[in-house]
């Protein structure tokens, strides 16, 4: 998956995701991120368009060093019945080393996330 980020007007911002599929075709979904609190730039409502359109989560940027990684964090709680977490790592390159992972992994550690169910999608060899 490759993903931009667009700055809109205040606090507003577009992301557009290009996905590979197995069929290696390619599908492209766009989000509006907004700022909750213009104040707190990291905190972002998320929507996207097409079947959950309207259907609003929360988007928080947890950690970046705004070059190499991301850490992204979700959590949700369809009407009350249950919690589905998110915890995302975003990479700026489709390679990265096992030492840059693992201090990532240590970075969601420190914040209270457990890494160990967490699911790995080789980039490498997508080319957008």
């Amino acid at each position: 998956m490759n993903s931009k980020l667009n700055h809109g007007h205040s606090g507003h911002y577009i992301m557009t995701n290009k996905l590979r599929k197995p069929a290696k075709t390619y599908e492209e979904m766009r989000a509006d991120l907004y700022a909750i609190d213009v104040s707190k730039p990291a905190r972002l409502t998320l929507t996207f368009g097409g079947p959950s359109a309207g259907i609003p989560s929360q988007y928080n940027i947890i950690e970046t060093d705004y070059s190499t990684y991301a850490l992204v964090y979700s959590c949700i709680s369809p009407i009350g019945l249950y919690k589905f977490e998110s915890p995302w790592i975003l990479m700026r390159s489709p390679k990265y080393t096992q030492v840059d992972l693992d201090t990532i992994l240590a970075k969601w550690r420190a914040h209270g996330i457990d890494t160990s169910k967490f699911k790995y999608t080789s980039q490498e060899s997508c080319k957008y």
